[in-house]
């Protein structure tokens, strides 16, 4: 499986490096606080990189909470196992 979902990064890396060539004009960017003159090439894979990294960073975020939640949840179910442990205990004693 891992061999499949390399491959298929691996063909769109090779679409879009090879979509980036095929536009090789330069195009204006205004942005705020100026403009730049840039290859259409070098605007298509600074956009790919940029969505790949914010999606990566979006992705640690989610992955962080659940984690974060797992570890509340197990405590909790630490504290009742110790809680029915305890329970047990007293009604042995009775």
């Amino acid at each position: 499986m891992k061999i499949f979902t390399y491959l298929c990064v691996l063909l769109a890396i090779l679409l879009g490096v090879s979509f980036s060539l095929l536009n090789a004009d330069t195009v204006t960017v205004n942005y705020l606080i100026g403009s730049a003159v840039l290859p259409v090439s070098f605007l298509i894979i600074f956009s790919i990189a940029l969505g790949a990294i914010l999606s990566f960073f979006l992705c640690m975020l989610s992955l962080l909470r659940q984690k974060s939640t797992a570890r509340g949840l197990r405590k909790k179910i630490e504290s009742l196992e110790k809680m029915m442990d305890t329970i047990s205990t007293i009604n042995k004693k009775e």
